[in-house]
């Protein structure tokens, strides 16, 4: 069932740092998987990232808790995104942004994956006590 889906107003700010959470996340089939539940969702075909607000990581860790359990993080920056031919929309809550994949397919995916870095270590990571 498809949902409305809040999107929040405004340009894109001067500097957009996107952060998607893990290592693996940006897969063919972990963005395949998160395209079709967006659509399910929201009717568009995208995936989560994260924008990282002027306090970096902590601030992010912050407004996101769960951040603070994944060893690695990706980073692109949201302009080079767009340019890229991809829109950004800002959905859900701050900092929320969803990218929007017109064509949810392998070419498409490698192009995504492109433009994040490889995986980073996240400096909020905190490994979960047993």
């Amino acid at each position: 069932m498809t949902h409305l889906v809040p999107i929040r107003g405004g340009e894109l700010p001067h500097r957009l740092v996107l952060v998607r959470e893990g290592v693996n996340t940006l897969t063919d089939a972990a963005l395949e998987q998160a395209c079709q539940r967006s659509h399910e969702l929201m009717g568009i075909r995208g995936f989560s990232v994260l924008e990282l607000p002027r306090g970096g990581f902590e601030a992010l860790a912050r407004l996101r808790p769960l951040l603070r359990v994944r060893r690695n993080v990706r980073t692109a920056d949201g302009h080079s995104v767009v340019a890229a031919g991809f829109v950004l929309l800002p959905t859900w809550d701050y900092p929320h942004w969803s990218v929007i994949v017109p064509e949810p397919e392998p070419r498409q995916f490698a192009r995504i994956r492109a433009l994040f870095s490889t995986p980073i270590p996240n400096p909020t990571y905190q490994p979960r006590r047993s």
